[in-house]
């Protein structure tokens, strides 16, 4: 049987008669008062649970076992062909994501700043340092320690504090 439901929960827990851990999601299906609990199964490497809200395709693969294979969070699909995006998200807003494109490019990014355009501020930074003194007391001015600095803020924003 397939079915449908919206997730309201989870736990991360034993399943069954097994001795590993896995992410067991409270899936609501017809009303508040059908909440049942469905293993939520995704490939080797990969670590997620699915935003509350979020619409997902159930398989009931015998009696009282309930698995899900994936879902829709509810956020428009912005990938091309041959692209794939791993995001987390919070209430469907986007909040970070790494995306491998089909020219072969990767993005990084959050919902404030993306890496290409932090690397292209922090190479032209880098390049307008303005120092003085002489070569044994060789010093960078404030104006460009200011400016690496907001450079550095920006990248805590992206990837936390260094």
């Amino acid at each position: 049987m397939i079915m449908t439901g919206n997730v309201v929960g989870f736990e991360i827990a034993e399943k069954g008669d097994s001795t590993t851990q896995t992410v067991i999601l409270d899936v609501m299906f017809t009303d508040s008062d059908d909440i049942r609990p469905v293993e939520w199964l995704v490939g080797p490497g990969r670590d997620s649970v699915p935003s509350f809200g979020s619409r997902v395709i159930v398989f009931q693969l015998s009696s009282g076992y309930l698995v899900s294979f994936g879902g829709n969070d509810g956020i428009t699909p912005e990938s091309d062909e041959g692209e794939e995006e791993i995001y987390s998200s919070v209430s469907g807003v986007k909040k970070a994501r790494v995306k491998t494109k089909n020219d072969g490019l990767i993005a990084i990014a959050n919902d404030l700043h993306e890496l290409k355009d932090l690397m292209g501020e922090l190479f032209t930074e880098i390049k307008a340092i303005t120092t003085f003194g002489s070569p044994t007391s060789h010093q960078v001015t404030a104006a460009s320690k200011l400016a690496l600095d907001a450079v550095e803020t920006k990248f805590n924003a992206l990837f936390g504090t260094f």
